[in-house]
């Protein structure tokens, strides 16, 4: 039995291990960079971008997560915006901390910014 585009129904090569025809993983790759790049610029994840995401599998989502800390980092710091950005990127498809390494990646972030805080409120 032929393989089919989990998207538009279309036929795959034989012996072809993906999911998406080519036209479709066009469309998808430009819907994660469109969504990648609104993310980065607003530090604002809109949970209607979930209803579009959600469609795609769970390994691009996580590498989309990772892409959004990478950009996020190009200056060494994620603000309060970014980490919350993270955190609804999270929450809107219920990943846990594990799998997005929340641990290793934004927990110092938040306590940096709570001590920053509290040092500019002893001031």
């Amino acid at each position: 039995m032929a393989k089919k585009c989990k998207n538009c129904g279309g036929k795959l090569p034989f012996l072809s291990s993906k999911t998406l025809c080519k036209a479709c993983r066009k469309q998808f790759d430009l819907e994660l960079s469109d969504i990648k790049n609104a993310v980065l610029e607003s530090k604002k994840f809109d949970k209607s971008w979930v209803d579009v995401l959600v469609k795609h599998e769970k390994d691009e989502l996580l590498t989309l997560y990772g892409k959004l800390y990478d950009g996020f980092m190009d200056d060494e710091i994620l603000d309060e915006k970014e980490i919350d950005a993270l955190r609804d990127f999270q929450k809107g498809f219920n990943f846990t901390d594990e799998e997005v390494k929340f641990n290793e990646r934004v927990r110092f972030h938040i306590y940096r910014n709570y001590l920053l805080k509290e040092t500019l409120c002893l001031q």
